[in-house]
């Protein structure tokens, strides 16, 4: 919810930001305006990343540790960075344990370990 709230503030800002540059005559102020729309569309980017990762901010802290490039091997980069953050979100001895429901079975507590164990097809970093 908050995520939404924020991209759709960022959306008029960036919006009002566009009608500010068209009645704006000076040059240097109209770059600045540029800069701040590149910047609020930036975050916009990464809150849509948030939003649809089950790792949230971590895949975001991971994919601007290493600061990537926006090319096409951007989607790539994304889920790799979702990959280290799930792999640390998950890691065992940091009490992320994560209640399951097995079939037929009551709810259980399942170790970040075993939880992981789930994701040993994902790629190493």
């Amino acid at each position: 919810e908050g995520n939404r709230v924020q991209y759709n503030f960022n959306e008029e800002i960036i919006e009002d930001l566009d009608n500010l540059s068209i009645v704006v005559n000076d040059s240097s102020a109209v770059s600045v305006i540029n800069d701040i729309k590149e910047k609020l569309q930036k975050r916009n980017k990464l809150i849509r990343i948030a939003d649809s990762s089950p790792a949230g901010w971590k895949t975001i802290r991971e994919y601007e540790q290493n600061d990537y490039a926006d090319d096409s091997d951007d989607d790539k980069k994304i889920r790799s960075a979702e990959s280290r953050a799930m792999r640390q979100k998950f890691r065992p001895g940091e009490g992320t344990a994560h209640t399951v429901q097995p079939s037929g079975a009551s709810s259980s507590r399942v170790s970040g370990a075993a939880f992981l164990w789930q994701f040993w097809w994902l790629p190493s970093t």
